[in-house]
């Protein structure tokens, strides 16, 4: 699963497919939105990403990662991208296909190159 942890308008401008978008500062209100699985693997990006890792990781969670690379750096290497709202609820798939992605059309996509 992808969070986007930034400002809601910055995520409305563009955000990786699926994505869900919290905020940094409204994290603790959205703990309820996370899966009760602790190997739930999240990947987190964003301004905000490491704070809101460490947090995940001290409410349990084991398998947080960050994005390493910047939405900027991951758009312009061709990867797909959405703009407007994000995604609603955060899903868990527990057996995904490596490196792919869901879109929001519900396409799967490989990522990377």
């Amino acid at each position: 699963m992808r969070t986007s942890i930034a400002a809601t308008r910055d995520a409305r401008a563009g955000h990786i497919p699926g994505a869900v978008n919290i905020p940094g500062e409204d994290l603790a209100a959205s703990r309820e939105r996370f899966p009760p699985v602790p190997k739930a693997p999240i990947v987190l990006y964003g301004d905000d990403a490491p704070q809101v890792a460490r947090q995940l990781v001290d409410w349990g969670y084991r398998a947080v990662r960050l994005l390493p690379m910047r939405y900027a750096d991951w758009a312009a290497a061709g990867n797909p991208v959405a703009s407007g709202p994000g995604a609603e609820a955060i899903v868990y798939d527990p057996n995904p296909k490596p490196r792919a992605i869901v879109d929001a059309e519900g396409k799967v996509r490989l990522v990377g190159r």
